[in-house]
């Protein structure tokens, strides 16, 4: 029997492209077949395995609602974006979805560890940015990337939100704990999630952290704006329709 015939890099690049499309349209399963057959072939490139690992965290973000599940799909796509890190650890891509990972696990953590976890994805977020910023250098239409921008604002939004009480108790068993930096503010949370908004389409859940951000700084009215638009969303995938709930139980209180 012969052995199948190597994919030339036009190949793979051209499947790679589709692949993109293919999760920008919310069709996680086609997504993950493909991907999963890929890696079959191709573990020791950085293209294929750190959107295999994608794929992963579209699964899991599709059952949040069964811990289990959801736990068992972050841990088998953390193992595959530490395997990209180790391929290439100045890649956009790798940092970027090592920070989103990170920053999925930390809510089955303590809170001193999710504290202390925290400042890893910050540093992650960074290296991403700084990797986008070299890749936009020569570049007149520049690229935006929505998720990491969203990432960001989760970022500011936790650290703002941790209370003097949390910190006094997390400090208490973590005495080298940073303090919070001066980004981490709700109103920078607010702008990361604006820009996010302008980064990516139907961005469901990035409508629904605008609401809750306006929230917190006292501005019911712009709130409701939010929380109606991701209510009025075309809802595609599972965690869209857990972010339409989540809005309707909010403005029911608002």
């Amino acid at each position: 029997r012969k052995s199948p015939v190597p994919m030339s890099q036009n190949e793979l690049n051209e499947i790679l492209t589709n692949v993109d499309v293919i999760n920008e349209q919310k069709k996680y399963d086609q997504h993950y077949n493909i991907l999963k057959d890929l890696y079959k072939e191709n573990r020791d490139n950085v293209e294929v395995v750190w959107r295999y690992a994608r794929a992963h965290y579209n699964f899991a973000h599709e059952c949040e609602d069964d811990k289990k599940e959801n736990k068992k799909w972050l841990n088998s796509g953390f193992k595959l974006i530490n395997e990209a890190y180790e391929l290439d650890d100045t890649h956009f891509a790798t940092n970027k979805w090592k920070a989103i990972y990170l920053s999925s696990l930390s809510e089955y953590m303590g809170l001193k560890q999710k504290i202390s976890n925290a400042f890893e994805i910050k540093k992650y977020s960074d290296k991403a940015i700084s990797a986008l910023n070299e890749k936009n250098k020569n570049r007149e239409e520049k690229i935006l990337d929505g998720t990491l921008d969203h990432l960001i604002g989760r970022w500011c939004y936790r650290i703002a939100d941790i209370s003097w009480l949390e910190r006094k108790l997390a400090t208490a068993v973590l005495t080298s704990l940073p303090e919070a930096p001066k980004e981490a503010t709700f109103e920078n949370a607010l702008s990361h999630f604006l820009r996010a908004d302008k980064g990516k389409k139907d961005f469901i859940i990035n409508y629904l952290w605008i609401g809750h951000t306006y929230r917190k700084l006292g501005n019911k009215q712009k709130a409701k704006i939010w929380y109606r638009k991701v209510i009025k969303s075309k809802l595609i995938s599972y965690s869209d329709k857990l972010s339409a709930k989540e809005s309707k139980k909010i403005l029911s209180r608002l």
